[in-house]
């Protein structure tokens, strides 16, 4: 099949789950080094071309603009050609600056002034700047720019990729969560946290309380915990190793989000690390780190120096409007958030400015994505929270950003809002309602939860009763420590579907794509 005209839909057609994953090895093999200064940075050499070995990714697409992201091997530039036909008649190019390694090899490309509700597809490539004749093939992908008129439009969620041990296993079908993702043909995934596990060394066998064995593909960054900056970026390497991912990211684009194990669990820039692993202690330094590993390898508009301004709004036409917050860089440390002063959590700059996008939208549907849940009980050790809630079941902390946030959207009667969220690894569907709650100032509201993608399965979660959230329905394990286990199927995603009448369908799915759960919102 001739590459240039193979799209999504051939793939959904044509491909089984079978036989998807590549032959791996266990090192990466074929290695250049290139001098860090303290550190030396090996990368796979793909041959005598440039290699395009980690993919291409597109994301941060609004109606007008997109950014592709891809890497290399070498220096060279990287040459994005798009247009609005599969032939690519007509294209357009952009080429970036010499590619290096201060970014692992890694570039992201922003395509500016995008028609509005066209599918864009577009191929990368890279130039070897010691020959310009040396030139990778092309690796091809496509998305969809949001349209300005009312649309059907389909967008999943989860989070939790390659955590507890459980990495990428070939007999069980790699990160095969993805492979399902993609044929549910959304127009974008909200990746949403822990998008790697940099705090979580693999091994290549691990055991289950059954007595199976859980075979894990290994490469040597992720047999330890990442503390340099060679180390993070191995570890964002490690995913890309799936054809699930790799796949997925040609013809699905992404909404990232981060949150704490692109860093260290439960991690703040005042805290220091407890764990004798660890000969960098500081936190704000492994979180620089794992900042900008985070972001040359997420294809966001953020440059890579670093994250910078996370938070954003995707509009998707008059039906939807989607904002990504960021929990994790404007938080103080972490407490038992039962203080009667407001405590920073989301930081008062990221609050002013959602409150701001809030009233100016005119969205039907507000779809906030939150890398943490508002009113579980996230704990970090015996007396301390993760997220916003405490254990006291009264406002107090952190919390009081969160009923700045509430208490405005009823005051200036912003209708339709829903919060997407992941982090504690199952699925669940909760009601917020001032009835049931503590403090009672705010309209009420959903929150759908999902995930993990790839780790084990936990929860559910006590409730703190400040904002009165009620479950409708979450996933139970059985009990036994062998039920946290993927095999057990506890691996989940979230699909929010929106007509074109307004209605709001979500559902909670699994890897076979089971519905577990759906609800379906009208607009008030």
């Amino acid at each position: 099949m001739n590459d240039i005209s193979f799209t999504r839909r051939d793939f959904l057609r044509t491909t089984t789950l079978a036989g998807i994953l590549p032959a791996l090895s266990r090192e990466l093999v074929g290695n250049q080094d290139f001098d860090l200064g303290r550190e030396r940075l090996s990368v796979p050499a793909s041959g005598r071309t440039p290699g395009v070995q980690w993919g291409v990714r597109s994301g941060d697409v609004n109606h007008n603009s997109a950014t592709v992201w891809s890497a290399t091997d070498r220096l060279a530039r990287m040459e994005v050609e798009y247009s609005t036909r599969p032939s690519f008649s007509d294209s357009k190019t952009v080429i970036s600056e010499v590619v290096g390694p201060d970014s692992c090899f890694t570039k992201k490309l922003l395509l500016p002034e995008l028609p509005a509700g066209e599918t864009i597809s577009y191929r990368v490539r890279f130039r070897d700047v010691s020959d310009a004749g040396l030139v990778s093939p092309f690796v091809e992908g496509s998305f969809k720019t949001p349209a300005m008129t009312k649309q059907n439009i389909r967008v999943a969620w989860t989070a939790d990729v390659v955590g507890n041990g459980y990495g990428i296993n070939k007999s069980f079908g790699g990160l095969r969560i993805f492979d399902t993702i993609l044929r549910t043909e959304p127009d974008v995934l909200l990746e949403i946290g822990d998008t790697i596990y940099a705090d979580h060394p693999l091994v290549e066998r691990k055991s289950l309380l059954d007595g199976s064995v859980w075979e894990n593909v290994v490469t040597d960054y992720k047999l330890k915990i990442a503390e340099t900056q060679e180390e993070f970026w191995g570890v964002h390497q490690y995913n890309r190793l799936d054809e699930n991912m790799l796949r997925i990211g040609k013809w699905v684009p992404s909404i990232v989000s981060w949150n704490d194990h692109e860093v260290v669990n439960n991690w703040a820039y005042q805290h220091k690390v407890e764990d004798p692993r660890y000969r960098e202690t500081l936190e704000a330094v492994l979180a620089q780190r794992g900042k900008k590993a985070f972001s040359d390898f997420s294809p966001t508009t953020v440059d890579s120096t670093g994250i910078g301004q996370l938070y954003r709004k995707f509009s998707y036409g008059p039906g939807l409007d989607i904002f990504r917050l960021d929990t994790r860089s404007y938080r103080g440390p972490n407490s038992d958030s039962i203080s009667q002063e407001s405590k920073p959590y989301f930081g008062a700059t990221q609050i002013s400015w959602i409150k701001s996008e809030l009233q100016k939208s005119s969205a039907v549907w507000k779809v906030i994505s939150c890398d943490m849940p508002i009113g579980l009980v996230v704990e970090d050790g015996p007396e301390n929270c993760d997220n916003n809630s405490n254990r006291a079941h009264s406002i107090g902390g952190r919390e009081f950003e969160v009923a700045d946030l509430l208490s405005f959207i009823k005051r200036e009667e912003i209708k339709n809002i829903v919060f997407l969220t992941a982090d504690v690894h199952y699925a669940a569907c909760y009601h917020y309602h001032p009835e049931r709650a503590q403090f009672k100032n705010f309209s009420p509201f959903y929150e759908f939860v999902a995930g993990p993608a790839m780790a084990s399965g936990w929860g559910p979660y006590p409730l703190d009763e400040t904002f009165g959230p009620k479950a409708i329905f979450e996933t139970a394990l059985a009990g036994s420590e062998q039920d946290r286990s993927p095999t057990a199927e506890n691996l989940y995603f979230g699909l929010l579907e929106l007509s074109r009448t307004d209605e709001l369908s979500v559902s909670l799915r699994n890897t076979r794509n089971q519905k577990l759960f759906e609800i379906s919102l009208a607009p008030v």
